[in-house]
């Protein structure tokens, strides 16, 4: 059905008052930002499809839009999407261990591990049955510099070698945290975490997680089937 030029007036007004609605907010759910203003389904559509065609509203999923010149970041944005935190690589970059930002930022959640995109970012949930060890830095959801070393190393993220430079730095709290989070973990997972850090010049704290991990020792691990065979820790590398 073509537009009147009243119609098409009248539709011009509100997208301008719709406009103004969004430049006070960050992000937006579609569903409450119709509620808001009242305008009938049909019209209302027609508005968000032309926002987003001009630039000025970026659309994330069915029910979220972010405006153009929203401040939020694509961690805050990823913490909304999933009700999660920021974890993997992209927790070890703000906590400062890696000095570039993977394009992919991982959220680590129980329930979804769906992908949205959003500026130059991939959004990425990550499924996880352990959600705790938190913290917030600058508003952002994320897990602890601790929590994202276990994570990284449970789900073979990141380079090892970076990761165990990190554990060799712990505090003695951090330490007690780390031993806290593998404690459910496999034989063969701290025994892996063990060989790692014995091949390294380790710290006093770091000599706790070794003589932890050494109780588990029970069967052979391969990190390489061609590697040479290590006795203290039955670990083939």
């Amino acid at each position: 059905m073509k537009l009147t030029k009243q119609n098409k007036d009248n539709t011009e007004k509100e997208i301008e008052y719709v406009s103004g609605i969004l430049k006070n907010n960050d992000y937006i759910s579609y569903s409450n930002l119709r509620e808001s203003t009242g305008i009938n389904v049909s019209n209302f559509e027609r508005i968000m499809r032309e926002l987003t065609k001009r630039g000025k509203l970026i659309r994330i999923k069915r029910d979220l839009y972010v405006p153009k010149e929203s401040n939020i970041n694509e961690f805050r944005l990823g913490n909304i999407l999933f009700n999660g935190y920021i974890g993997l690589e992209s927790a070890l970059y703000l906590h400062k261990i890696i000095d570039i930002l993977p394009f992919t930022i991982y959220v680590m959640n129980s329930k979804s591990s769906k992908t949205y995109t959003f500026r130059n970012y991939t959004i990425k949930g990550f499924n996880t049955k352990n959600t705790k060890g938190t913290t917030i830095i600058n508003n952002i959801l994320l897990s602890t510099k601790t929590k994202t070393i276990y994570d990284c190393l449970k789900y073979n993220h990141s380079n090892k070698n970076i990761l165990i430079k990190a554990i060799l730095e712990f505090n003695l709290k951090e330490t007690d945290e780390f031993i806290k989070y593998i404690n459910n973990e496999s034989n063969s997972f701290k025994q892996r975490v063990g060989f790692l850090l014995d091949m390294k010049n380790i710290s006093t704290n770091t000599k706790r997680i070794i003589n932890y991990c050494s109780k588990f020792v029970k069967n052979k691990v391969y990190l390489d089937k061609n590697g040479k065979y290590n006795n203290k820790w039955q670990v083939i590398a």
